[in-house]
């Protein structure tokens, strides 16, 4: 009960005092500022996302690989032995790998520009 007395005067003593401030307008264009300034939070949080993510997944893929190597190494695994190849099928296999690697950063790029172009054309119908 001496809570609520508490509670309620301690509410009207705040809307006293907030009716006594003196009504100020804002800045021109400080919404328009605003706004920027949260687009642009947004955008520097999603591409921190985007690193973390990424820095994630190469950590696990080496983790991973390095688990496979240190089982190979340490187990003594006799059954699983790599063929010796020629230079020429090595070329081969960096050739793959290399053309791999392109598509996949072409991939990733486009992805990064259709995103954008997605998330433009909703702020264009929301604004």
């Amino acid at each position: 009960m001496n809570d609520m007395v508490n509670e309620n005067r301690m509410d009207s003593l705040l809307k006293e005092t907030f009716s006594r401030l003196p009504e100020e307008r804002l800045p021109e264009g400080f919404r328009d500022k605003l706004m920027e300034r949260i687009i642009l939070e947004n955008e520097r949080a999603k591409r921190k996302e985007e690193r973390i993510s990424l820095i994630a997944t190469i950590v696990a893929s080496l983790m991973m690989i390095a688990a496979a190597i240190l089982t190979y190494i340490y187990m003594d695994i006799d059954w699983i032995s790599l063929p010796t190849t020629a230079p020429s099928t090595w070329r081969f296999y960096i050739y793959i790998g290399g053309i791999t690697m392109l598509l996949l950063y072409v991939d990733y790029r486009l992805r990064r520009i259709m995103s954008r172009s997605t998330e433009s054309n909703k702020s264009d119908k929301m604004g």
